[in-house]
């Protein structure tokens, strides 16, 4: 059937893909991209801070503008809500096409559910580069402090038109704003010197799309060997958690990855709280521990790769705006897989059974069930908040 992630006749052939790690070498290829660019660049991202890495890339796109290119740029208003206004007056004044997504107070009143969580970049409707790094020094590290984990997929072919094409979307949904015309690219036939199978998966509930939550159940449900799942902030539903139940006892190795320590404890303690239904089903799980886990990805049986801003919580399900892409090449997935095997054996310690059931007290249970609670109610008030938005 058609809806299957493993079947290739829901992918689109013609395209080039290769795996970029956060830190210096995501960094690298984003200005080589940008520097690159002959007409066009749209680039959407939810966090974009004025540290040094902001600097880079806004300095980038303001070369790009300068010589000409059109350099379309939007960022959350809330991520990005720490931008001084003559940081923002910069940008448009190099020629910059500039747009907040969703701003905090309108004459309409406060919105703060419905948010942009995408990190898109697309140069000449031909070359992309999509994942989940944000644009701040966290990502990019430096001598001293290695850049929270993170991942993106640099691609070259029709999947940058499809990319191209939401980020374009969204310029077009303001009506308050200047109509803008944006030339209709047309997918390519396939060529032979590009033959990996991608195709973009949107997450927006709001919308109507659900496409990176079904390609997760299909995939957990599909799964016969290893599914390995990177998660920054791992707090699935009920339902979900029931799926990796029942891979696991058909035999699948399920994999769990998630941070050590957090930007956010409350998250941290929330995914403690489910850690004893997990290991009881035999699931295995493991907690990075070289820094900040941020990677929103997932693999199995070394056929199928998803990457991108869409983390197992109900924020991403129901609330943010995200975008995935999906692989379907044994040879990168195999390679990517491999590789984050490699991270949980180097930089990760497992999370035994026995031994966490002996050292967790009444009161540290009692705070992570608490946290869980406490995250499912703000969850559903974002769900709330972000219906009414659009209302």
């Amino acid at each position: 059937m058609r809806g299957n992630v493993f079947n290739p006749h829901s992918y689109l052939g013609g395209n080039h893909a290769r795996l970029v790690h956060s830190g210096h070498e995501f960094f690298e290829a984003l200005v080589q991209m940008i520097d690159a660019a002959v007409s066009v660049i749209q680039f959407q991202n939810y966090i974009m801070d004025d540290d040094e890495t902001g600097r880079m890339i806004s300095d980038a796109l303001k070369r790009a503008a300068q010589r000409g290119v059109k350099v379309f740029l939007m960022l959350d208003a809330w991520g990005s809500k720490g931008l001084e206004d003559s940081f923002v007056d910069s940008l448009k004044k190099s020629g910059i096409h500039f747009r907040w997504f969703g701003k905090l107070v309108t004459k309409h009143g406060l919105h703060i559910g419905r948010r942009m969580h995408h990190k898109i970049v697309v140069c000449d409707s031909h070359v992309s580069l999509v994942g989940g790094v944000n644009i701040a020094n966290r990502y990019h590290g430096d001598d001293l402090h290695p850049p929270w984990l993170d991942f993106g997929v640099y691609a070259e072919g029709n999947i940058s038109i499809v990319l191209e094409r939401i980020c374009q979307k969204f310029w077009k949904q303001n009506p308050l704003k200047k109509r803008i015309i944006f030339p209709k690219k047309k997918i390519h036939p396939a060529e032979q010197n590009l033959p990996v199978l991608m195709r973009v998966r949107e997450n927006d509930w709001t919308m109507q799309k659900l496409q990176v939550a079904a390609s997760y159940k299909k995939v957990v449900r599909l799964a016969k060997e290893e599914l390995v799942i990177f998660s920054a902030y791992f707090l699935p539903g009920f339902r979900f958690l029931m799926r990796l139940k029942k891979a696991a006892a058909r035999g699948v190795k399920v994999k769990i990855v998630i941070p050590a320590t957090s930007d956010t404890t409350l998250g941290i303690k929330a995914s403690h709280w489910i850690y004893d239904y997990l290991l009881r089903n035999k699931i295995e799980i493991y907690e990075y521990t070289r820094t900040m886990l941020h990677a929103k990805v997932c693999v199995a049986d070394n056929q199928w790769a998803a990457i991108g801003s869409y983390d197992l919580n109900n924020l991403s399900r129901y609330s943010n705006i995200e975008v995935n892409v999906e692989i379907l090449d044994k040879s990168f997935v195999s390679n990517f897989q491999n590789g984050l095997n490699a991270i949980i054996a180097e930089h990760c310690e497992q999370v035994i059974q026995d031994s966490y059931m002996k050292k967790i007290t009444w009161m540290t249970r009692l705070s992570n069930w608490l946290s869980y609670q406490f995250l499912r109610v703000v969850f559903r008030l974002s769900l709330f908040l972000a219906s009414k938005a659009e209302e």
